[in-house]
């Protein structure tokens, strides 16, 4: 796909840091989603599409492991050089929401897996203290912070029920950088209501915070069971389809910093290949038919033909 030519990619980072391919394995705390409990939640969250429906979420996270590591490993080469390759993928719910004895415990109990050589803890700004961030420094192994960003803009955040403001995105990364935790963020490309001015100021934002050191884009998709399904056909259709969505993302590679690794592209919404989704008919709108290789193909036929490498305008913001 040549895509590493183009942007700087999480497989390509990874790789240099460990030497050998490391694969992430999702885990759950076992909390919830406190903004999902309380206020319903984004409207675009369907737990379903990124739960291991297989996998018992209630075990304590070395269970997790050894029941998910086996099948990652299954018709790949990963962990045949004896070295640790994985990474603890907390992603469920809000992974630094409820007891921090309770959550120190899991995350440690998670490194102790033979073959974990660290955690990727994914969140929310407002669930970001300086109490979670040192328990964060003093794990062993690599720790990585996710944060669900999406964008700077008080109006989307609004529109998205983040349940917080641009304020405490502030004060996260701001905490973020005290502590040195290295920290990643979520960006929604396309927001009902926004426009490409309004994509250039996140991306200027996200450039100018040198703690961010990797963002994953995500395209809207409408599921079943969301609020977003329930909005109406008129607000639906400001989502961009396949084709404006390979624009946005050609303009946010173009800008973004280029040490910044980008760890994601698109959602992971593949019709046909997902049977839970299939079964239960989750997506209502915005499900490109075929596999995610032919989606990367079209990007990177796409960047090439404009020539895009990332950060090839950074300097022009």
């Amino acid at each position: 796909m040549q895509l590493d030519e183009h942007i700087n990619t999480y497989g390509s980072f990874l790789r240099k840091k460990y030497g050998h391919r490391v694969f992430k394995a999702g885990v759950s705390t076992g909390i919830q989603c406190p903004h999902r409990d309380e206020s319903g939640g984004c409207i675009f969250c369907l737990p379903e599409t990124y739960n291991d429906i297989s996998i018992e979420h209630d075990i304590p996270p070395i269970h997790q492991l050894e029941q998910i590591i086996p099948k990652i490993k299954k018709g790949t080469k990963v962990g045949s050089n004896n070295k640790p390759s994985f990474l603890a993928y907390f992603h469920s719910g809000t992974a630094t929401a409820g007891d921090r004895r309770v959550l120190e415990y899991k995350f440690l109990n998670a490194l102790k897996y033979k073959e974990v050589c660290g955690l990727v803890i994914s969140t929310r700004p407002d669930y970001i203290d300086e109490e979670i961030l040192s328990i964060l420094n003093n794990l062993p192994g690599d720790i990585y912070l996710e944060l669900g960003l999406q964008s700077i803009h008080n109006k989307s955040l609004k529109f998205l029920n983040r349940g917080h403001e641009f304020s405490e995105i502030e004060k996260a990364l701001e905490l973020c950088d005290k502590y040195q935790v290295r920290t990643g963020v979520h960006l929604i490309l396309g927001i009902p209501g926004e426009d490409k001015a309004d994509l250039m100021e996140t991306i200027s934002y996200v450039n100018g915070k040198k703690i961010i050191s990797e963002v994953k884009l995500h395209n809207l998709v409408v599921y079943q069971r969301t609020p977003l399904a329930g909005y109406s056909q008129e607000i639906r259709d400001m989502i961009p389809e396949f084709e404006e969505y390979i624009e946005l993302l050609g303009i946010t590679i173009s800008f973004l910093r280029p040490d910044i690794v980008i760890g994601r592209l698109f959602t992971s919404n593949v019709k046909g290949n997902n049977q839970a989704l299939n079964s239960f008919r989750y997506i209502v709108k915005n499900c490109r038919y075929g596999v995610k290789r032919d989606w990367m193909n079209r990007l990177v036929h796409y960047l090439k033909e404009n020539n895009i490498i990332q950060g090839i305008h950074y300097e022009a913001i």
